[in-house]
């Protein structure tokens, strides 16, 4: 084997590990993971919603709580929905809540949105107060989150083009 050679594939070699080590850190090192940017969308517009909720409950009543509820329930990835007082009797809604006990107690403590994970899907609530000082319950029945699947077209293509490049450079430099 020729020095030129030589120098050539240890050149490339060394550029595709730096390509392969910069992949991996900008993927090890993301901000946050998807699940938490999905928690952190999903629980704004689950207070945005409960505030809304609260309102309409002050002014229309159940009737309008319902009305209002049928409107979102046909949103994308909402089961259902539910408005719960303290003793967690269902005032508005078509949400049953067999299963997210501890979400009810956590919600009842917290000032944020908190969630539950079953195996199919996920619970949100959030606890909200009237101008009365009355405390509810607001509570979404969503899908399960999944993050979108790893496109290797949209990484293998770009890397093979970079490697690609990077061996046009080490074939310059060798």
């Amino acid at each position: 084997m020729s020095l030129f050679l030589k120098i050539f594939l240890w050149f490339w070699l060394a550029m595709a590990l730096i390509v392969g080590a910069v992949l991996l850190v900008n993927w090890s090192t993301r901000t946050e993971p998807f699940e938490r940017q999905w928690q952190s969308f999903v629980g704004e517009r689950i207070t945005v919603n409960s505030q809304t909720a609260v309102q309409i409950y002050e002014n229309e009543g159940i009737d309008g709580l319902e009305e209002y509820f049928d409107r979102i329930k046909n949103l994308r990835r909402i089961n259902s929905i539910g408005f719960f007082d303290q003793k967690r009797k269902l005032i508005a809604g078509n949400l049953r809540y067999a299963d997210i006990t501890e979400l009810f107690d956590r919600t009842a403590s917290s000032d944020g949105v908190e969630f539950v994970r079953l195996p199919d899907r996920t619970y949100g609530a959030k606890k909200v107060v009237l101008l009365n000082g009355e405390t509810y319950i607001y509570v979404l029945e969503l899908r399960r989150f999944r993050p979108p699947p790893v496109n290797l077209d949209r990484i293998l293509l770009p890397a093979f083009v970079v490697i690609l490049m990077a061996g046009l450079v080490c074939y310059a430099l060798a």
